[in-house]
């Protein structure tokens, strides 16, 4: 990915795309439209780059993504659709996402075809969620016809896409304007708005989909994780998720940070740091480069932008100075053993190797679960991990209450939660076209 020196991902010039374009062969049966979880259309979206028609190609994607703009910023496409692609010399593979970046922000910024309302049909759909899976089901019931609203407990819409994606990755007026391009298709989205599961259903939805994401991190097992100065990794980006820096978090000018973990958040929060002035920012990771889950593209940028990395690490304990507050971690080294059952190697302390680094800040970010309040209010059966149980159609125990999203899933990207709202949107048409 080409990237700034602040990380904004570059948008190409129409003379780029084209050229980028005219590499993509359109195979028959394209490996790259199997590697992408929502399927878009890829060769065709590209075939009208190649023709010229940006704008078109930006509807070929939007028919199975309505979020092209923001998937082309932060899809892994290392793991998915660019990973599958056929063409690998001499240039490398076709870059889909910087071509999909393009015509979705050329659409933007050029306009495109007019969206309205469709014609009621009598029916309406509850919403519990305004994240990716959630706003995707919206957009796609409301193109059928129903009368959609969308809770939302937070102040802006977007889930995890607006409170945990920073904005060098991910620019809020983009998510802002797709989310307002829902909007024009007739869907209500009622924000500040924490719901019950007995006032939804008092308000008499035909159906109700529950996209609620999982907010609930996992806190960081060591003595000391309730210092004053320790936060969670999603605590840190939402209070530096806006567009001016970060002015509403921690002052980090000076600050010696460190995050534990090895996933986007953990990536996303060592980078932020970084950008918002850190002394230094180490990140602490019990396996390898190799195992390591966070996307390729951002491992390379946290070392660009001076982060430190403790491979095959973990933490011990935080310390304190006699204020309470963080002056260190003391970390172990740690040896990889036989797979566990995630399939990556187990990470085994070595008692006898352990080692301090003077920090101000620690921030958890081991990974997050569900919150399944609001599944059990409803009466919706659970997994243990607090995931919701459902059929193949996304339907739960309680018959006219769906899920979709890292509330079903367990956490996954953006692209697989947008896929699983579509889904789940055609079984509920499916659904409702019988009661």
């Amino acid at each position: 990915m080409e990237m700034s020196n602040a990380g904004v991902a570059t948008i190409y010039k129409p003379s780029r795309a084209v050229f980028e374009a005219s590499r993509c062969i359109e195979c028959y049966d394209a490996p790259c439209v199997k590697a992408c979880p929502a399927h878009v259309d890829i060769p065709r979206f590209i075939a009208k780059i190649k023709m010229g028609d940006f704008v078109a190609a930006n509807q070929v994607i939007k028919q199975k993504c309505i979020f092209s703009a923001v998937c082309g910023l932060v899809c892994p496409v290392e793991r998915l659709c660019v990973q599958h692609c056929c063409i690998t010399e001499p240039l490398g593979a076709v870059p889909i996402n910087h071509l999909q970046r393009f015509v979705a922000i050329y659409e933007l910024d050029h306009g495109g075809p007019k969206l309205r309302s469709p014609e009621p049909n009598g029916k309406r759909v509850g919403i519990v969620g305004a994240g990716p899976a959630g706003l995707s089901a919206a957009a796609e019931l409301a193109k059928k016809n129903y009368r959609v609203t969308v809770f939302e407990a937070k102040a802006e819409p977007g889930g995890m896409m607006a409170y945990s994606i920073p904005p060098y990755r991910l620019p809020r007026k983009i998510l802002r304007a797709e989310i307002d391009q829902i909007k024009q298709t007739g869907v209500e989205i009622k924000t500040n708005t924490p719901v019950k599961g007995g006032e939804l259903l008092s308000q008499g939805y035909d159906a109700i989909l529950i996209s609620t994401g999982t907010w609930e991190p996992l806190s960081l097992d060591v003595p000391g994780y309730d210092l004053k100065g320790v936060l969670q990794g999603l605590e840190f980006l939402e209070k530096n998720s806006t567009e001016n820096g970060g002015k509403k978090g921690p002052q980090l000018a000076g600050k010696r940070v460190a995050v534990v973990g090895g996933g986007d958040v953990a990536m996303d929060a060592a980078i932020s740091a970084a950008q918002l002035g850190a002394k230094r920012a180490h990140l602490i990771y019990r396996r390898s480069f190799e195992e390591m889950p966070a996307i390729r593209t951002e491992v390379s940028l946290a070392k660009e932008q001076g982060v430190m990395f403790w491979i095959q690490a973990a933490p011990k304990r935080i310390l304190k100075d006699p204020q309470k507050r963080v002056k260190g971690i003391e970390c172990l080294e740690v040896k990889l053993g036989s797979p566990d059952k995630s399939g990556r190697r187990r990470p085994i302390p070595v008692q006898g190797t352990e080692f301090q680094l003077d920090v101000d800040m620690v921030i958890g970010a081991i990974g997050q679960t569900v919150d399944n309040r609001l599944l059990k209010s409803l009466g919706v059966a659970t997994r243990p991990d607090g995931t919701a149980k459902m059929n193949e159609n996304g339907e739960t125990s309680r018959p006219g209450v769906f899920v979709a999203g890292d509330v079903s899933s367990g956490g996954a990207t953006v692209i697989q939660a947008i896929a699983e709202g579509c889904t789940v949107a055609t079984h509920m048409d499916q659904y409702l076209k019988k009661v």
